[in-house]
């Protein structure tokens, strides 16, 4: 961040979160020894403060360009992976957690969502989970609010 760019995005807010650039690098601003800095508010921030984000980006993801010259490298298909797993590790596995807060459009990304926004996930993807058939798949879903210590 230069106060050039500051200057040029300061104004700027995005539709959905309201984020400002200000508060994109607030964490980075407090705390200069933070691992990375800023923080995008929505979807929409990658693309209005992309100035800023884009080159944090690519330094964070060593050699991976934002100019769309080259597509990310993960594959989530299961049949790609070639370590065996042995019984013994398998029979320690309890539980598997998937994150879902980022991948739902209709809400900020946490850094500007709010209290309502989070119960809104929550409730999403408590539907969501119910929902499930298939037994490999299927479990139960806990709200941090109402799970015990068991």
């Amino acid at each position: 961040m230069t106060p050039e760019l500051f200057d040029k995005l300061k104004d700027i807010k995005t539709k959905q979160a309201g984020w400002t650039i200000a508060r994109a690098i607030n964490t980075g601003t407090l705390y200069p020894s933070s691992f990375v800095g800023c923080h995008a508010g929505d979807v929409e921030s990658y693309e209005v403060f992309k100035e800023l984000f884009n080159p944090v980006i690519e330094a964070y993801h060593k050699g991976f360009k934002m100019d769309g010259s080259m597509s990310h490298v993960t594959k989530m298909d299961a049949s790609l992976i070639t370590e065996t797993v042995d019984e013994g590790t398998k029979s320690k596995v309890i539980s598997t957690r998937i994150r879902v807060a980022r991948n739902l459009t209709f809400v900020p990304l946490n850094p500007g969502g709010t209290k309502q926004t989070r119960l809104e996930v929550a409730s999403t993807m408590e539907k969501v989970f119910a929902g499930i058939k298939d037994e490999d798949l299927k479990g139960k879903f806990y709200r941090h609010t109402t799970m015990s210590d068991k």
